[in-house]
Order: structure tokens, then C-alpha cells, then sequence
């Protein structure tokens, strides 16, 4: 076992390195390539909007060859082109390298792609279909029989059957996250087991039905548990073997080995096991969210079980079973994903039900009965159809009765998931009243808030890394405003949701007391509508019309002035800007910031008479643009720090080289947000400033 985990370790760091140095070729990197391409998985945000995976076939001009065989995550605005897994595509593909916002609390979108085996993201400007996949093969078959069925959730289907989530909408995934229930319609490890269950069943009862007409052998349980394993083997591979389908594949392999070898099998000892293999099989797994859910919830449930010796019903069992889950999943949900969905115990007594026991054994019988009999294979799927939308609209239903701030809780501190760690498994052993008593104590940290820790007088802020965009949160002693809330696009991103919110959560209290957008173009307040959800209460100023010049107030010691250019001859000038002043009690005196919206060289003249020289930090004019931070207005406020918060690598050129030079004269320390990811200064210490890749920047008076 020893000797296992060493070969574990050493292929995940072994494969990390690989994946790190298998970058994107110089040749490729902001270049139109003309390459054919392999489709390999597809998924779609609209109806004309394609998203997927792709391989490198060839370099059609030979400008780059080291492009070959590398695996892109590619976009496609393509309404001519219905597209399959497995054709093949002439496109000319504009590249760039593996990146992705990095905040507190928020998904590591670079990390995930690296793990999932892409060495390039990108976008395909223009292409056509050279080859369409000519053989069916048995996932297209699955797609040709749910397509010819007259079905409303084929979307949510196709993922029950093939793993295949592309076609389940942005909306659908949402309410699934609200009330923890997304394992239940993507394929994991609860699909292959239940499969497994019902093809053993159902060959146990062929074989001794059989029995009674022929001599068949006497070892019926073995061979129905042997094409039950087949059955969960081509199941795992159809579904794209996905790291909670490897780890229930292998499972099913070791308990059918033990059978056959009449070997006594310890569940934690198997689970140990499996686990050492899937990551020899799959090393980049480990930097994945489904791997370690997948097996903490299976341990989760072998500990409890193994703690609790008293007989009860099926249904208590399974109520149990729930809130088994919800306990020892809690703190590794609130490292791994941030939120712990409260509703997950009531959406899941009704939904595991319904979709475990109708929908998955329905759509299951009604493809194995398509080419035997199509008026009951279409029953069935109608069935499982039906099914999915009545669980739906009671997902739905409990969704709206409960307000979105009471919907999930979680972004705890490391100590406090440590202390409801131990807690939440300690629970579970048999022990006294008085230390039951308190695991209960440890486990009510699960109700503690994060604290700010900002003090009187004092002002915390933080620049949002959401791209190409602004989001900053300002913090107080007791007062949290937010200004601006980044981009949306479609239903694709939404950086309030993704970027804003977890931010706010991992960093303080659940409260917006200020929403404020400079302006209202979608790249300062795309998300806004999250958070006007989630935050009604929250006072707001929404962009020029409602934003009144010189407006001042005082919050826990510290002034707040709005700014704007009035007369300003566009929506850009007239953005409505914020200047922050904290209480002089602190030995480096009373400390300024800006943040400027997305205001011209116009305004610029306009506001440097209502403002003061010298300042702590700006986030700079219009993300660095060469139409704003003009020379006057540099040397007047001279910052510290000048933050521009701009997309890595954008389409604008943002920050403008001579911006940065001008910025460069004053003294300011300067950083891009989308190259460190979101920043934080404190008004405490002024002179340092934290980025989320890993640095403290200083910089000296």
C-alpha cells in the first residue's frame, strides 16, 4: 500500500510538470493558425454559440508545427455547421495561453483547465466542416434515439445517459448548484452503481428463471455479478470516465475480485485502494473538485454506517443517509466549493427518489428496448422526461421560498473547517452524551460568520480580478460597499455571480450596504442584477443619472466623496467616481484613494480640482487607456500605488504603455489585475499591497 501511494505521488507530480511546461508554441500565441481539427466533446451557451474540445490534426500552411496534437478549449459562432463528436474542422483559430481570473473564494478556471488536459484556449474566427463522423457509434445512437423522441429535458437526459452536460442550460446548472443536487444529473458514481444493481439484478433473475428449462451453472450470482461489471465498465467508458465513474468502476472491479476469490473485503481499506489507483490512471484528477467529493462522501458514509449498529427502516435509513452526507460534506465543500447548500437535504429526500428509482431506470430500459419495441422505449423515455421536469418544479418551488442569503452558508476559515472537521466525524463514533455534547459545540461553527477586521477609522480595499472589467469592494468597520460589479455575457459568465459574491462571503460579512456603478456599460455592471438579488436592502447609486457630485458621508470614521464630471460629453466622462479618506489616528496619517471609473483626459481636468495630490493608490482612468491618465492629472495625484484593473493579454492594449510610463515617473508602484489576479490594500499599512498569485508587492514613501 506503502509502496501505492508512492507511485501515486510521483505520477501526479510527474504529470503536472508535463501539463505545466506543454504550453501553447510561440508561433501560435495571438496568431491566426489555419489547423485542421478533431472534435472530441462539444457543448453549446446558445444556439449559435459553440463550445468545445478540440485536437490538432494538422498545420494546413506549416507556420507552426509544434501546434500539432495539442488539445484546445475553442469557442465557435457558427449557425451554418451542425456539429458532432468526431468530425472534423478546417478553422482558422485565434490562440492564447492557459489563464483565468484568480480572486478569493472564487474557481480557479487556469488551474481546472490545466488538469483537464487543454494546453490553449481560444476562439475559432472562421472554419467549415471537412468530414461528418460517418459511423454511428453507441453514444451517436443514444443521441439518434433521444432526438427522435418528442422529449422536453433531452438536455438533462443525455446527461443521465452519456455524461454529455453541453446541452443542459446555464439556468438548469444553477438551480441544481443552489440545492446540492448536481450529482444527480451528471453521471458519478451513484449512476454506476445503481446501474450495476439493477443489470445484476436483472441477469441474477434471467439465470435462475433460465434455470428451470436448462442446465445452467450453479454459480449464478457470479456470472450475473461478472456482467453486471461489464455493464458498469461500458457505462464508465460511454460517460467519458469521469473521476467519480473511475473511482465507482474500480470499486465494482475490486468488490466482484473479492467474490471471486472469497476474500474478505474492508470498505475504508477498499476505498483506500481505488483511490491509489484512479490516481495512478488519471494523476491530473487530483486537481479536480470531482475526485476528492466523490470519495470524502463514500468515506463519509462507510464511517457512519460502521459507527451505528441500531436497525431501522429503509426510509430512516436513507433521511440518515442525508444528513450523514450533509455533515461530513460541509467542510470539504466549504474548502473545495465555497458554498454548503442548506437545501440539500430537503431537495435531495425528494430528488435522489425520483431520479435514481424513475428517471435513470426508465431512460436506461426505454434505449435498451428502442431497436425491440420503439411504442414502449418511447413510453419509458417519456417517463424519465416527465420525471425531470416534475423534479424541476419542485426544485424550483423550494428555491422560491427561501430567500437567496438563507440558501447556503460557508467561505469558513481553514481553523474553522479544521474544528468542524473533527466535529462532524467525531459525531459519528460511539461516544457519550457529554462528548456527543461537544462534537454538537464544534459543529455549530458551521453558523459563524467571517469577520473584516478592519478597524475605526481604518478602509480595506479590494480590486476584483473579473477581466476585462472593474469590481472593487471597499470595507469598513461594520459598512461593505461595492463598486462596480464587472461583466456579463449571455448566459455564459457572470462576474457577480462567480467573482463578487464568493468574494464578498470570503472576506467578511454576507452584506452590501453600497452598490455603486461609475457607470452602466457591461464591463462595470454586467452582474449587477446578482447583486440586487441577493442584496435588496443595499442603498444604490446606479451610474451618472443617480450620482450626485460632491455628495459626501462618514461611515465608522471615513469619508466617502462622490465625484463627476457633470457636463461631461460622454457616458464614459460623466462616470460617477468615488474618493475615500480615512481618519488620520494611525502613524502613517490619513491615507486617500480613487477610483475613477472609466473617465477620459476631459474629466480628468474637470476633477483635479476636487482632488487632493498625492494619493495612496488610484485604480486607474478607463483600465489604463491612452485616452485617459494624462499627464497633468498623473503628477497631480501621484499614487503610491496605481492599479489597472484590465484583462491579461486584451484586445484594447489596456494598460497603454505610455500610461504606465507616465505612472512610472510619479514613483507608483504599478500592477495589472488580470496578470496577479485581485488585489488587497489596507489603509493600515499602506505601503504593502497583496496580489492573489502569491505576492506582496512593497513600496516605500
Amino acid at each position: 500500500m506503502i509502496a501505492g501511494v508512492v507511485v501515486a505521488v510521483f505520477r501526479v507530480v510527474l504529470a503536472w510538470q508535463q501539463a505545466a511546461l506543454d504550453t501553447l508554441p510561440q508561433c501560435a500565441r495571438g496568431q491566426d493558425v489555419l489547423v485542421k481539427l478533431r472534435t472530441d466533446e462539444l457543448s453549446r451557451h446558445a444556439p449559435e454559440r459553440i463550445q468545445g474540445r478540440f485536437v490538432v490534426l494538422s498545420d494546413i500552411q506549416q507556420r507552426c508545427p509544434d501546434v500539432l496534437g495539442k488539445t484546445l478549449r475553442l469557442s465557435w459562432r457558427n449557425s451554418e455547421n451542425a456539429l458532432a463528436v468526431g468530425d472534423i474542422v478546417v478553422a482558422t483559430v485565434r490562440l492564447k495561453p492557459l489563464w483565468g481570473t484568480l480572486n478569493v473564494g472564487g474557481f480557479d478556471y487556469e488551474k481546472w483547465l490545466l488538469a483537464s488536459g487543454y494546453n490553449a484556449t481560444g476562439y475559432i474566427k472562421h472554419g467549415f466542416l471537412e468530414g461528418s463522423q460517418k459511423s454511428q457509434g453507441l453514444s451517436q445512437w443514444v443521441r439518434s434515439v433521444l432526438a427522435t423522441t418528442q422529449l422536453v429535458e433531452r438536455g438533462a437526459l443525455l446527461a443521465l445517459a452519456l455524461g454529455d452536460k453541453g446541452r443542459v442550460a446555464p439556468e438548469d446548472w444553477e438551480r441544481l448548484r443552489i440545492t446540492g443536487t448536481i450529482h444527480l444529473f451528471v453521471v458519478s458514481g451513484l449512476h454506476v452503481g445503481l446501474i450495476g444493481g439493477w443489470l445484476y439484478l436483472l441477469c441474477l433473475a434471467c439465470f435462475r428463471l433460465g434455470g428451470l428449462f436448462l442446465p445452467l451453472s450453479a454459480h449464478s450470482n457470479r456470472s450475473a455479478a461478472l456482467f453486471a461489471l461489464v455493464g458498469i465498465l461500458l457505462y464508465a467508458w460511454l460517460s467519458g470516465l469521469q473521476p467519480p465513474v473511475v473511482r465507482a468502476a474500480l470499486m465494482a472491479c475490486v468488490v466482484v475480485f473479492a467474490g471471486f476469490t472469497q476474500r474478505r473485503s474492508v470498505p475504508l481499506r477498499m476505498l483506500l485502494l481505488t483511490f491509489i489507483l484512479a490516481v495512478v490512471l488519471q494523476p491530473l484528477a487530483v486537481f479536480k473538485q470531482g475526485l476528492w467529493l466523490s470519495y470524502i462522501a463514500v468515506a463519509a458514509l462507510c464511517w457512519a454506517v460502521a459507527g451505528y449498529r441500531k436497525p431501522m427502516s429503509k426510509i430512516h435509513a436513507f433521511v440518515r443517509m442525508q444528513f450523514v452526507l450533509f455533515l461530513l460534506m460541509a467542510p470539504t465543500l466549504s474548502v473545495i466549493v465555497g458554498a454548503i447548500p442548506l437545501l440539500s437535504i430537503p431537495a435531495n429526500l425528494f430528488a435522489v427518489p425520483a431520479v435514481t428509482l424513475v428517471a435513470l431506470p426508465s431512460l436506461m430500459l426505454g434505449l435498451l428496448l428502442a431497436p425491440i419495441n420503439s411504442s414502449v422505449s418511447g413510453g419509458l423515455l417519456m417517463l424519465a422526461d416527465l420525471t425531470v421536469i416534475t423534479t424541476k418544479a419542485l426544485l424550483d418551488s423550494l428555491i422560491s421560498i427561501v430567500p437567496p442569503r438563507a440558501q447556503s452558508i460557508g467561505y469558513l476559515s481553514i481553523g474553522t473547517v479544521l474544528i468542524i472537521s473533527l466535529a462532524a466525524w467525531a459525531y459519528f463514533l460511539p461516544l457519550s452524551k457529554f462528548y456527543k455534547s461537544i462534537t454538537v459545540l464544534g459543529l455549530s461553527c458551521l453558523l459563524l460568520t467571517n469577520r473584516v477586521g478592519v478597524s475605526f477609522g481604518q478602509v480595506r480595499l479590494q480590486v476584483l480580478d473579473v477581466g476585462q472589467g472593474s469590481s472593487a469592494i471597499l470595507d469598513t468597520k461594520s459598512r461593505r460597499i461595492v463598486v462596480d460589479t464587472g461583466p456579463r455575457f449571455e448566459n455564459r459568465f457572470d462576474a457577480g455571480q462567480s467573482i463578487v459574491v464568493p468574494a464578498l462571503r470570503s472576506t467578511g460579512a454576507d452584506q452590501v450596504d453600497l452598490l455603486m456603478l461609475t457607470h452602466m456599460d457591461n464591463d462595470h455592471a454586467g452582474g449587477r442584477m446578482t447583486l440586487m438579488a441577493r442584496y435588496p436592502s443595499a442603498e444604490r447609486i446606479f451610474g451618472a443619472k443617480a450620482c450626485e457630485h460632491n455628495k459626501s458621508w462618514l461611515w465608522d470614521g471615513v469619508r466617502f466623496s462622490v465625484l463627476q464630471d457633470k457636463n461631461g460629453v460622454s457616458r464614459n466622462d460623466r462616470s460617477c467616481t468615488l474618493l475615500v479618506e480615512t481618519g488620520a489616528s494611525n502613524e502613517e496619517g490619513q491615507q486617500r484613494i480613487y477610483l475613477s471609473g472609466d473617465v477620459s483626459k476631459a474629466a480628468e481636468d474637470v476633477l483635479t480640482a476636487w482632488l487632493p495630490r498625492d494619493l495612496a493608490l488610484l485604480v486607474t482612468p478607463h483600465h489604463g487607456s491612452h485616452s485617459s491618465s494624462s499627464s497633468v492629472f498623473v503628477r497631480h495625484v501621484a499614487p503610491r500605488w496605481a492599479v489597472h484593473s484590465a484583462g491579461r493579454s486584451n484586445r484594447y492594449g489596456h494598460p497603454h504603455d505610455i500610461v504606465t510610463w507616465r505612472y512610472r515617473l510619479e514613483g507608483a508602484g504599478q500592477v495589472v489585475t488580470g496578470r496577479v489576479g485581485g488585489v488587497t490594500w489596507n489603509s493600515l499599512t499602506p505601503e504593502y499591497l497583496f496580489t492573489q498569485r502569491g505576492q506582496w508587492l512593497v513600496r516605500e514613501p
